[in-house]
């Protein structure tokens, strides 16, 4: 068994979609690993941190998922600090530089990026913390505010250093800051303005986009077989609470990854663009914890980066969904919605009487037949004719293409 695979069985008994497990665990891992671990790639260095949005629209069991990795960390005391779910930059800068740690590697490891506390190299600070918000918008407002800001900075800061006029200065040496958080589409087109989403924290964040799980379990039981699998979970993650030091290329990996970044082909959609531009480092990041979940010997082996290129591919496909409604035409929002309205229908498709009747709060009828039309025009959905089962009077549909 693994990490990974025993949170999969703890997780394997609700309507909660996989995807958001699946990440879901990962960030939990990554919180729990922290600091200790890093890739080294000669000029930087990576570490395994984790920014990950479940994206969905109510009632897709967001917050499901996020308590399952919650309740995980929550098992391990104060050894991985949680933040609040609703604070203020400041107050959260403050609260992480209550929490710096200091860990001991062997001889000469402690990276040239980070600062060390002797002369050996063998021991540095760091200052770890996992932020699991249900609401995105309680955490960082609306827009690109501070928040977003900070969220982007730190990322992959080797010493943060915030000064304030009233209270100082707070450093955090080696800033390791985890994020799993929860929203809407609709607040993201609302809220986030497009240079947000082709800049820095959209490029480092993995939005897992989600529609509603056809499976319906009326009593989702907690069998014996995920108690154990919980037992484990618990066990496993007191272990990597010890492990440290560098991570270690297997046989013949860094030339399967050299190979699959070199030859990575530039997509078409600009929305993609920066996820294009950062997207080996995630893989690189989940790979590391990939590796973890199975062993602690710090091996990354080449399954673990054909995986977590298997993961990226799964989530790839719904990224353009969440960001479709972003830009300077407001009608795109609209459209946005019609297509997720699709998407959670029966058969990807709706009567277009309905579809019009629900959009009416939102648009006027001009305004609905225009995005109609442009969607209809750019191949994104069809109209179709149905006989009306007592009646055989015809229904106009509209139906999204797949």
């Amino acid at each position: 068994m693994s990490f990974l695979k025993d949170y999969e069985i703890v997780t394997g008994n609700n309507e909660c979609p996989k995807m958001f497990h699946h990440f879901s665990a990962l960030v939990a891992l990554s919180s729990i690993v922290s600091s200790r671990v890093w890739l080294d790639q000669g000029q930087f260095i990576i570490r395994p941190n984790l920014y990950v949005v479940l994206t969905a629209s109510a009632g897709v069991k967001k917050t499901t998922a996020m308590s399952v990795a919650k309740r995980l960390l929550r098992e391990l005391g104060d050894r991985v600090p949680l933040s609040a779910e609703a604070q203020t930059k400041e107050a959260l800068v403050q609260t992480m530089s209550n929490n710096s740690r200091e860990c001991k590697v062997g001889v000469g490891e402690v990276p040239k990026h980070f600062s060390p506390l002797d002369e050996e190299r063998s021991k540095f600070l760091y200052t770890p913390m996992a932020v699991f918000v249900t609401e995105l918008s309680q955490f960082v407002g609306s827009g690109s505010g501070h928040m977003v800001d900070f969220l982007t900075t730190i990322y992959d800061e080797e010493q943060y250093t915030n000064q304030t006029k009233n209270k100082g200065t707070d450093i955090l040496p080696c800033p390791y800051l985890t994020l799993l958080a929860c929203t809407v589409p609709d607040w993201i087109t609302t809220n986030m303005k497009s240079d947000v989403i082709s800049g820095g924290f959209c490029r480092r964040a993995i939005f897992v986009y989600e529609t509603a799980s056809s499976l319906r379990i009326p009593f989702p039981e907690i069998t014996p077989p995920m108690e154990e699998a919980w037992d484990r979970l618990v066990a496993y993650s007191k272990e990597l609470l010890t492990v440290k030091g560098p991570m270690i290329w297997g046989e013949g990996t860094k030339e399967f990854y050299s190979d699959w970044y070199v030859n990575l082909v530039r997509p078409s959609d600009p929305i993609m663009e920066g996820w294009f531009n950062s997207v080996h480092v995630q893989v690189l990041k989940m790979a590391m914890l990939i590796s973890l979940s199975e062993s602690m010997d710090r091996i990354i082996l080449k399954v673990h980066i054909e995986v977590a290129m298997e993961l990226v591919n799964m989530i790839e496909t719904n990224i353009p969904k969440v960001f479709n409604g972003v830009g300077r035409n407001e009608l795109s929002a609209i459209a946005n919605k019609l297509m997720e309205m699709l998407e959670h229908s029966d058969g990807k498709r709706m009567p277009e009487k309905l579809i019009k009747r629900t959009l009416f709060k939102e648009a006027d009828p001009s305004e609905i037949a225009r995005i109609i039309q442009h969607l209809k025009e750019t191949g994104q959905l069809v109209r179709e004719v149905h006989k009306h089962p007592t009646t055989q009077q015809d229904i106009p549909f509209l139906k999204l293409v797949k």
